[in-house]
């Protein structure tokens, strides 16, 4: 592994089963859905959802992977909907025209982001042309909580801690951490790791209080390409890997897959990285679930 970092603690403090996070993708894409078929990876741009056992969860980004994700909450009862926006960008926000518990009255929707004026930019996009329907006449009870750059935020509800910080990318994304206590998992889709550096923000949700037991990257490129597109705002699987390494992270999910890479393609470059880093990386798959206990990930 790679050098130790002086403030940084080993293993996180012990937990028990309460303590368990478990987090689904319904979405994997970035930018737009696939230009080529793909049943395996999935079709649908960002959208996760976050939770501990026996508590609702938190949902992360609007991208078309949130309407199933709605629709399977729906169907398990679930009324109230937290939903973390990383940012604004058109694959994180649209599957926010057919996101069934807005509609609904008997839903609440609550937005969390650290995007600027995220209440004004969502209802110019939710609003004519665009749409037929304002935001202001939708059917659930809406609310926007603005948030800072960084920062820490409690949500006592999820049981679960949410620390963020801005990532290298046009017009900022936040990485987020979210935490237990015992388990974390960090989700930083959006991020051009070189710009970021060692230093960063990413690095800092990686391994503070203790190394994340999972984490979920962009790796929109392939390390043959990532030098040809500087400043675009994302990363290879290489260069997300090193990262884990240098943050003691033992197990990587990369996500964001460029809509022209198939299936085959998407396979091949996975083989590739688990052959080179000891099957510790894997390629997210639309609607894979993975458990942490014990701060240790598994797929479900």
């Amino acid at each position: 592994m790679g050098r130790e970092h002086p403030s940084r603690e080993k293993s996180p403090p012990a937990g028990n089963r309460a303590d368990a996070l478990n987090v689904t993708f319904w979405g994997t894409r970035g930018t737009v859905v696939p230009f080529v078929p793909s049943a395996e990876f999935g079709v649908h741009t960002t959208a996760l959802e976050v939770w501990r056992d026996g508590s609702r969860p938190l949902f992360v980004d609007l991208g078309t992977g949130a309407i199933p994700a709605a629709e399977a909450a729906l169907q398990r009862g679930v009324r109230d909907f937290d939903i973390w926006l990383t940012h604004l960008h058109s694959d994180h926000i649209s599957g926010m025209f057919s996101y069934a518990p807005i509609y609904r009255s008997d839903c609440r929707v609550r937005i969390l982001s650290a995007a600027p004026d995220v209440e004004a930019a969502l209802t110019k996009w939710f609003s004519p042309p665009y749409h037929p329907v304002a935001l202001q006449d939708v059917g659930a009870a809406l609310e926007f909580v603005p948030m800072p750059p960084q920062g820490r935020y409690e949500l006592p509800e999820q049981g679960l801690t949410v620390f963020w910080g801005g990532m290298p990318h046009p017009q900022p994304c936040s990485g987020l951490r979210f935490d237990t206590g015992a388990n974390a998992f960090v989700f930083g889709t959006d991020v051009e790791i070189a710009a970021d550096g060692r230093g960063g923000a990413l690095q800092g949700l990686l391994h503070d209080p203790f190394s994340a037991g999972l984490t979920a990257i962009d790796g929109f490129f392939a390390d043959s390409e990532i030098h040809k597109y500087p400043d675009w705002g994302h990363s290879s699987w290489r260069q997300a890997w090193d990262l884990c390494v240098h943050n003691q992270v033992c197990q990587l999910l990369m996500t964001h897959h460029h809509p022209a890479q198939s299936d085959a393609a998407l396979r091949d470059m996975e083989a590739v990285a688990r052959a080179a880093c000891k099957c510790r990386v894997h390629w997210a798959r639309e609607r894979d679930t993975w458990r942490l206990e014990g701060n240790h990930a598994r797929k479900a």
